[in-house]
């Protein structure tokens, strides 16, 4: 299991560093192709999680909870840097709202992610919740940074 969850975050980690966070360009759709690269593996480990019975020994109980760690981290580490970027956006706003759409795509996979693994190493259960919650804050606030651009509209005045 923990293994399928630094997948996800190796994805992240590879979005993190791709050439379209350098400058803005045409590759802006990238972003959004690499979170819905996210939300697809994603959703193919929450496949692979259904009917995985509740774990019992405290190393792996601890190695699951490493990993969800992991899988934060570097997904915080992403979203600061595209929150950061919100702004070289302003002058293309037409990114913002399919930017907001896939990370609530996000958000709403690793809430699953999350409340699986609570279910099923509940002994890290506390420690699990509140990385979530960490995450989800990182998220809200990106989302709200995206959901902000808007169309700027140009007036001109008649004498």
């Amino acid at each position: 299991m923990f293994f399928s969850l630094r997948t996800v975050a190796t994805a992240a980690f590879a979005l993190l560093v791709a050439p379209s966070f350098a400058a803005v360009t045409p590759a802006q759709i990238q972003i959004i192709a690499g979170f819905q690269d996210i939300v697809s593996t994603a959703n193919s480990d929450i496949s692979n999680m259904q009917g995985t019975p509740a774990v019992t020994t405290d190393a792996d109980s601890q190695a699951i909870f490493d990993a969800f760690r992991e899988f934060v981290r570097v997904h915080q580490a992403l979203l600061s840097i595209l929150i950061g970027k919100a702004g070289l956006f302003s002058d293309v706003p037409l990114i913002g709202a399919p930017v907001a759409a896939v990370l609530r795509s996000v958000e709403g996979v690793v809430d699953t992610i999350a409340f699986g693994l609570i279910d099923m190493v509940q002994s890290e259960s506390a420690d699990i919740a509140s990385q979530q919650a960490s995450l989800d804050q990182s998220l809200t606030q990106a989302i709200t940074a995206y959901l902000g651009l808007q169309i700027k509209a140009k007036r001109t005045f008649v004498a």
